[in-house]
């Protein structure tokens, strides 16, 4: 699952697997372990920032240092 917080302040545009999307704050898109995914964006910076997802959630985050980045979110354990 992608997840764009809505503490981000703002829309991403990404392609994961060459085709294009748009995840706007507070939104998520969620993937099948089918394939592959390979996700790739401008990080605002003017450098394209490519990541090959495992299975598992990811948060976009921006910073004013490092534009955005997606990182993998910390799993939780099951009770």
């Amino acid at each position: 699952m992608l997840r764009n917080p809505s503490s981000s302040g703002g829309s991403i545009h990404y392609s994961l697997n060459q085709f294009q999307y748009e995840i706007k704050p507070g939104e998520s898109q969620t993937l099948e372990q089918d394939r592959r995914w390979v996700v790739k964006f401008d990080n605002g910076l003017g450098q394209t920032v490519e990541t090959v997802l495992e299975p598992g959630k990811y948060l976009f985050e921006v910073s004013p240092d490092s534009g955005w980045q997606l990182s993998q979110a910390a799993a939780t354990a099951q009770p």
